[in-house]
This record gives structure tokens, sequence and C-alpha cells, in this order.
């Protein structure tokens, strides 16, 4: 499936580039997004298709939490500013997990995304992580658009999306799917908390504690 996507890929801008008909342009456009969000599409569905596998193995060392989080909001600056999103990191500085470190990126990512494309005006997103002996519970608190029951109820189903994503062509529901699969591959667990629509969204989950210096 993802192969034959290729030319139509790298193509299309090409032709979308070289054309001067309005018309022709704008159908190009539309072709050039539907082609990029069916190889999303196909890569997220292989993605959770490994995640699910009994082979696959991660690459398990020791992390310093509060450092991996800051580079990952590095990571996605530009997202943030976009948005005019503000994210804070109160995660203690002592915490160690022992995780994954790409799959970390992957996971915190997909949440992020997630939380920032349910933002509403002047959003904020805030991460915290409390420790117990075996476990780092991590929090990450938005002030969105919030969640019905329903929604929270499903939010980890394949293909999902909520009302106001329905018709999102980047949106391909299986990003928290993925998110689920990798934490419950560390051995940890995820749920998602809203007071209700226009209350926030709190995602948390959990990741074994690493030994603290």
């Amino acid at each position: 499936l993802k192969n034959p996507l290729g030319p139509l890929i790298n193509l299309i801008p090409l032709l979308e580039e070289k054309e001067t008909d309005t018309a022709k342009k704008e159908m190009l456009t539309v072709l050039h997004r539907n082609a990029d969000y069916m190889k999303n599409l196909v890569v997220k569905t292989l993605e959770l298709a490994m995640l699910n596998s009994p082979n696959t193995r991660f690459s398990i060392e020791e992390l310093r939490l509060f450092d991996e989080v800051n580079q990952i909001i590095n990571n996605k600056k530009i997202l943030f500013d976009d948005h005019n999103v503000k994210i804070v990191n109160n995660i203690d500085r002592s915490f160690f997990i022992k995780a994954d470190r790409l799959r970390l990126e992957e996971l915190l990512t997909n949440i992020f995304e997630n939380s920032v494309k349910y933002c509403q005006k002047d959003c904020k997103i805030t991460i915290g992580a409390t420790r117990t002996d075996a476990f780092v519970t991590m929090s990450i608190v938005d002030t969105g658009i919030g969640m019905t029951k329903e929604e929270v109820d499903r939010i980890f189903d394949e293909f999902y999306k909520a009302d106001s994503a329905r018709h999102d062509i980047q949106n391909t529901g299986l990003g928290m799917s993925i998110c689920k699969r990798i934490v419950e591959k560390h051995g940890g667990r995820i749920w998602v908390e809203s007071p209700g629509p226009g209350e926030g969204t709190t995602v948390f989950f959990t990741l074994p504690a690493g030994s603290t210096p």
C-alpha cells in the first residue's frame, strides 16, 4: 500500500507548482492532501500492527524524565508557537524512568498534537509527574475543549474520531491507540479524564520508575 503512494506524493507537488490554471491547481491541492493522508494512515496502521506483535522489543534505558520531556517540547516548538500554546514542564528533576527513548517521544508527541488540535484561545498545557516505588505517573493537562463521557470512553478505540475531528483530513484516529500500545508495552497503563465539554482534558499514563541517584 505504501510503495504505490510514493510517486503520487513526489509528483503531485511538482504538478501543483507548475500549474497556472487556478481550478486545476485547487484540484491538485486536494489530491496532494489526500495522498498525504493515505500515506499517514498506512504508516500509522503499520505502526499499530508492529506494536501489537509479541515479537516487538523496546530498547529500554534509564532516562531523566524532565530532560527527555524538555527535549521533546523543544522539538515541537514550532507546533506550540504556531498555535499560541503555552507549555509548562513541572516534572521533578530527580525522577528517572525505564523507557525506550524513541517510543517515549512518539507517545508524548501524539498526546501533545492531540492537545493542540483541541485547544481553545490562550491554551495551556501543563506536564506533571508523581512517583511510587515501581512507577512514575505522568499527567498532561490541557485547557482545551474537553470531552464528553462517550468520547473519553472511546478515545483509545482504533480509527475513532471525536465529533470535532471527524472532518480533519490529517486525523487518522489511530494516535491514541498507538499511545495505549506503547504504554502497555512498557508495562504501564494510560487513561483520560475530562470534567466535560469546555473544561479541558488530562491524559495520565504510568511508566516503570528508574533508580534515583
